[in-house]
């Protein structure tokens, strides 16, 4: 009986241990094919994605768009790199005297020859702001 005990013990013990062992190697800094990972919104690949969004959307819209700051930053590993950002622009629309802000959810795509596209502009509340920068453009 107590062979038993001490054994079922051992196995219980070495269940939690590998457990725990697993979570510790599962936690990566390293971006996860298929899942977003946040990333730091003054890196120069975000503030360059984040410019050519606003760029592309401007001429789309025929609107004059101004990146106020990078609110957050993820990016995903896929064949290429999307980039989710919140943005804080500002628009003014042709004819008009004022700039109206807008918070911005945008996707842009970084394919495999390093050419950016537009996946996504949607005017959002952005969860999980980090603290952002002003871009200098």
């Amino acid at each position: 009986m107590k062979n038993n005990l001490r054994i079922l013990i051992i196995f219980a013990a070495l269940g939690v241990v590998s457990s725990c062992a697993a979570t510790g190697f599962a936690q990566t800094d390293e971006p996860v094919t298929g899942g977003y990972q946040k990333v730091e919104v003054s890196n120069p690949q975000i503030v360059s994605a984040a410019n050519f969004a606003v760029k592309t959307q401007a001429k789309k819209q025929k609107a004059k768009y101004k990146l106020i700051k990078i609110s957050r930053a993820e990016q995903q590993v896929v064949a290429g790199m999307n980039y989710n950002l919140c943005l804080q622009v500002t628009i003014r629309e042709k004819g008009k005297t004022t700039d109206v802000p807008q918070t911005i959810q945008t996707v842009v795509f970084l394919n495999l020859q390093r050419k950016f596209e537009l996946t996504s502009w949607a005017v959002a509340a952005c969860a999980d702001e980090t603290p952002a920068i002003t871009s200098t453009k």
